[in-house]
């Protein structure tokens, strides 16, 4: 028993297949390059004396957090200055990133993956030790 399923049918079942496909495909793409063009974001300018291995695209975390990426890597001007990042960060988190607020360039896991950590450095804890010892991140 043959049935055909006409013309129009056809022509729906098409549509609807290519639809998904770019749908998945661009699902795939704003994933892969985390673009986050449906969240808001805003950007973050920071320098540094080198920026060892860190290119556009490399996570940024505030707090141990993800809250963004690097968007950009600008070349300095002249020898010896500082190489500018552009990173884009999550609008949500905009509060906890200060004027006073450190960024330090780490190595992720044993693999040695770049990624920008961002210490808001708003208010420090003081934790008194103990007698005999001493704070080794102090100098």
């Amino acid at each position: 028993m043959r049935r055909d399923i006409g013309r129009w049918r056809a022509l729906a079942n098409a549509a609807f297949a290519l639809a998904v496909l770019a749908l998945g495909g661009f699902g795939l793409y704003q994933v892969a390059t985390r673009r986050w063009h449906v969240q808001p974001t805003f950007h973050v300018r920071v320098k540094f004396s080198t920026v060892s291995g860190l290119e556009a695209g490399h996570r940024v975390r505030l707090q141990g957090m993800d809250a963004g990426v690097v968007e950009q890597v600008v070349a300095p001007g002249k020898p010896g200055e500082p190489v500018e990042l552009v990173m884009r960060l999550d609008q949500r988190l905009r509060h906890l990133v200060r004027s006073d607020a450190i960024a330090r360039i780490l190595a992720e896991g044993m693999v040695g993956a770049r990624v920008v950590e961002i210490d808001p450095a708003a208010r420090r804890i003081a934790v008194e030790l103990p007698e005999g010892l001493k704070d080794l991140n102090r100098p």
